[in-house]
């Protein structure tokens, strides 16, 4: 509803804009050209538009994350009530880092594939196969990501003593 809202906005300006230019006003011009100059207009806008969208999605999703969805960074916050030992800790920070590590790797993998997407997808002749390829390749990799998450979720699990396990469950409740 938002996005409604703010490309109306934009192209409210865009048309304001257009009737204040200076110089040869687009009254003036015939209407064929203005739909033709505000078509450009809106198409660029709406990419750029698309390209920050994508952006703003990733950082709430990573907000979103941040807070309530990792469970690793869960347990190391609340190593005194679980009573972790440090070796315990040690191994948590390890199993975190190294997801961090794989999931900006992955996280670039899935932009350069959207963006390689974007440009097969321009243009008047679309070679069908290679988008095809290249939106599985897309999806691939986000599955790639979810999976690594999983089992690093799993892992960390394993970590953990059967008792310390069931005090987790109690603290995720409780949150």
């Amino acid at each position: 509803m938002k996005t409604n809202k703010v490309f109306l906005f934009l192209f409210a300006g865009v048309v304001a804009l257009l009737l204040a230019v200076p110089g040869e006003s687009p009254r003036a011009q015939s209407i064929q050209d203005l739909e033709k100059e505000l078509q450009r207009i809106v198409k660029d806008l709406a990419q750029r538009f698309q390209e920050a969208s994508v952006d703003w999605q990733q950082s709430l999703r990573n907000a979103g994350t941040a807070r309530k969805e990792q469970p690793v960074s869960f347990m190391l916050q609340h190593k005194d009530g679980l009573e972790l030992s440090p070796q315990q800790i040690k191994e948590l920070k390890k199993l975190r880092s190294r997801f961090e590590r794989e999931s900006i790797r992955r996280d670039a993998d899935i932009k350069v594939a959207k963006m390689e997407l974007n440009e097969l997808t321009e243009g008047d002749a679309i070679d069908l196969e290679k988008t095809e390829e290249k939106v599985r390749e897309v999806e691939r990799l986000r599955a790639d990501q979810k999976l690594s998450r999983i089992h690093t979720i799993e892992d960390a699990k394993n970590v953990l003593r059967l008792d310390q396990r069931k005090k987790l469950a109690v603290l995720r409740a409780s949150n």
